[in-house]
């Protein structure tokens, strides 16, 4: 969304070009698809995106369990 994009540009380039945030995007999203990944890595170039399988956009509220668990990988 193009609210999005506006939060991102208000964090220095010098800050996005530095750090390494991890998107987690439900496979089944509405909002997030491929074409959001290629954008968003212009904003953060060390950019990791996981794709979660088998979950919508809201999957943190609707598999709270599967997600505590990936986190658990991530850390």
């Amino acid at each position: 969304p193009i609210g999005a994009w506006n939060g991102f540009l208000k964090i220095p380039k010098s800050i996005r070009n530095n750090i390494k945030p991890i998107f987690l995007v439900g496979e089944d999203s509405d909002t997030c698809n491929p074409n959001s990944q290629k954008w968003i890595e212009r904003f953060f170039p060390h950019l990791k995106w996981i794709i979660v399988p088998k979950a919508s956009h809201m999957f943190p509220i609707e598999m709270q369990n599967e997600t505590i668990q990936l986190f658990r990988t991530l850390i």
